[in-house]
């Protein structure tokens, strides 16, 4: 589902979470706010998640990744606190990370330094320097 540069408001509906068969959603650049739900974790077929320039707020979701199947991951340039989900590469499909503009804090789970399958990532301007807990000789873009 691509609805990116709609001048999209409010929060993301709670009736995404019927999309059982949903692999992509990108919904960058518009105006969405509130929580990314937890939901959002549990769509089963998900592969790419982009919502980057928006003003979500809140934590990423647990959940995240925990399918197996997240491939791409793009949550820059919102209000994000807290830190990464342990399970964001589960199933080894990972490839983009990136949460750059946000206020995520904490340490870097040990799994993405074991997420294969990563080879890009960009985590600069959050509060802190997560990157320099990160030991992953196949990732660039810091």
């Amino acid at each position: 589902m691509y609805l990116m540069d709609n001048v999209l408001t409010g929060e993301i509906p709670r009736s995404f979470a019927e999309l059982k068969n949903l692999t992509r959603l990108n919904l960058c650049t518009n105006k969405l706010h509130g929580a990314i739900p937890e939901f959002i974790g549990d769509l089963p077929q998900l592969e790419a998640l982009r919502l980057w320039e928006n003003n979500f707020t809140g934590s990423i979701p647990q959940r995240l990744g925990s399918n197996g199947m997240l491939q791409i991951l793009d949550l820059s340039s919102n209000k994000l606190t807290g830190t990464l989900p342990p399970d964001m590469c589960s199933g080894n499909h990972l490839e983009t990370l990136i949460t750059l503009g946000n206020f995520l804090f904490g340490t870097i789970p040990e799994s993405l330094g074991k997420c294969e399958s990563l080879s890009r990532i960009r985590m600069g301007d959050n509060l802190s320097a997560l990157i320099a807990q990160l030991v992953c000789p196949h990732c660039f873009e810091v």
